[in-house]
């Protein structure tokens, strides 16, 4: 069936689900960063919640209290049908689960402005200030660092060109950020040149 699951209608993948969760799972494993149709995701969400033991969020926040937040196991089954999490959910996940999965859930195509957002302020909560952030924290990111607007995006010690090109290859920037990465670009091109000794 494989790829071919993407293109059943609603009913028919309720019904895959039910029968063969493990094939609409494998076949979600496969499709990781495509974008497969909505109806597929939430398919896929679906059986995997249905399929796994929900404990209340681990995260003591007021506001996480009964909120069903993702385990480590979701969010690698799932795939790409992370981006059916909502934005609470996301926020309240546990600070280990967010730390061994970050760079996975960078790489969900799906996630829309409010997920984003909330997995900043997860990385936030769990990284502390983007200031005393580290280059591996600022790649693991992904499309994360997306919902970072212009003055945070200031904040991150944009110092190795291999960070900025990272963060470059997003293509969803808006025109402030974007032209904040060509001036960091700049400017960490010129500081790398000089400490080769290319330019004195």
């Amino acid at each position: 069936m494989g790829p071919f699951l993407a293109l059943f209608s609603g009913d028919e993948l309720s019904s895959v689900a039910t029968k063969f969760p493990d094939i609409l799972q494998q076949t979600a494993s496969e499709m990781a960063g495509t974008s497969p149709p909505q109806e597929f995701l939430w398919a896929v969400f679906e059986s995997v919640r249905n399929g796994s033991e929900r404990g209340p969020s681990a995260d003591p926040s007021p506001g996480c209290l009964g909120v069903g937040a993702p385990s480590s196991d979701d969010i690698f089954r799932l795939a790409e049908a992370n981006a059916c999490w909502a934005p609470e959910a996301l926020l309240c996940m546990g600070e280990d689960v967010f730390l061994r999965n970050v760079e996975l859930l960078g790489a969900v195509r799906g996630f829309g402005p409010p997920q984003l957002t909330a997995l900043k302020e997860k990385a936030v909560q769990v990284w502390d200030a983007p200031s005393h952030w580290r280059e591996h924290h600022i790649l693991s990111l992904g499309r994360i660092a997306l919902a970072f607007n212009e003055r945070e995006l200031g904040q991150l010690g944009l110092s190795a060109i291999d960070t900025v090109a990272s963060l470059s290859q997003q293509t969803e920037w808006t025109p402030g950020q974007h032209l904040h990465h060509l001036r960091v670009q700049a400017r960490t091109n010129v500081c790398e040149l000089f400490n080769l000794g290319i330019v004195s």
